[in-house]
């Protein structure tokens, strides 16, 4: 891969500090990441809100565990389900107070709860818990979290997206700073 100009006469860019070639693969890398796992995030979230309204279960009465649901109780989904949290709005937990899980003091969540000055929000044992959506909640999270096709097709296009997007910034970054060098030094040539 090309590397940058070390010397432009009318901005800095100092090879001995980080490369702008390293910022701009970071960056990209960062949001093919992310991408990946948001779409993580939602294919789970999506996948208990279609069980709940599909199954029928949508009062105190008519609940179900994530083993009921025959979805895995993982960390990421418990996480979701957390006080506070987004899918939180629209699945109850009728039994919050057996099967919230307390969480280990730990320095990060310390100096997470002075900067955010609250508690952090419960977790709870999805394999205990019972859940349910009302018919109302269940609509407006079926709009929210429903899915078509194979979401993971479409977080790996837009990764290797990004990765290219990098490959060409990191190839044609050098010639556009060249560029604009120039054009400042002709402007202030006039």
């Amino acid at each position: 891969m090309p590397g940058f100009k070390t010397y432009y006469q009318n901005f800095a860019l100092d090879n001995s500090t980080v490369s702008l070639t390293v910022i701009i693969w970071a960056i990209c890398i960062g949001l093919a990441v992310g991408v990946i796992a948001y779409t993580f995030s939602r294919h789970r979230s999506s996948k208990i809100v279609s069980k709940l309204s599909e199954g029928g279960y949508s009062s105190k009465e008519n609940t179900a565990t994530a083993a009921t649901l025959g979805i895995k109780a993982s960390p990421l989904l418990r996480a979701s389900l957390a006080d506070f949290k987004p899918l939180r709005k629209y699945v109850t937990i009728v039994n919050p107070d057996e099967c919230r899980i307390e969480r280990k003091k730990t320095l990060l969540s310390s100096v997470r709860r002075v900067f955010r000055r609250d508690e952090p929000s419960a977790v709870y044992d999805l394999e205990k818990a019972q859940l349910y959506m009302t018919e109302d909640a269940a609509r407006v999270a079926k709009m929210r979290y429903g899915t078509k096709g194979n979401p993971y097709v479409v977080a790996v296009i837009a990764a290797v997206l990004f990765l290219l997007c990098a490959v060409g910034l990191t190839v044609c970054m050098p010639k556009l700073l060249e560029l604009v060098d120039s054009m400042i030094t002709a402007y202030k040539n006039l």
